[in-house]
């Protein structure tokens, strides 16, 4: 079995991203994230079990990573003002 490579779980966010910008989210497939993604879709389905699967883990990825930018300069005991 194939291990599973981290660049392909962003190319895949980033086609599904790209996708969901252009065409809405009930507008895309598996089928269309792959090729958007330049891979097979049996690959896609390596990663991700099905569109759901990858739209929750899309979403989980965007807030983490929002929240990220958000807090960067964050300092807990810096006065509130």
């Amino acid at each position: 079995m194939k291990l599973k490579d981290e660049h392909k779980e962003e190319q895949i966010y980033k086609a599904t991203l790209k996708l969901v910008k252009n065409k809405g989210l009930a507008g895309i497939t598996m089928q269309s994230v792959a090729k958007e993604a330049k891979m097979a879709t049996g690959t896609l389905y390596i990663y991700f079990h099905n569109k759901e699967s990858l739209l929750t883990r899309l979403f989980n990825e965007c807030v983490k990573n929002s929240a990220g930018v958000f807090f960067k300069n964050y300092d807990a005991k810096a006065p509130f003002k």
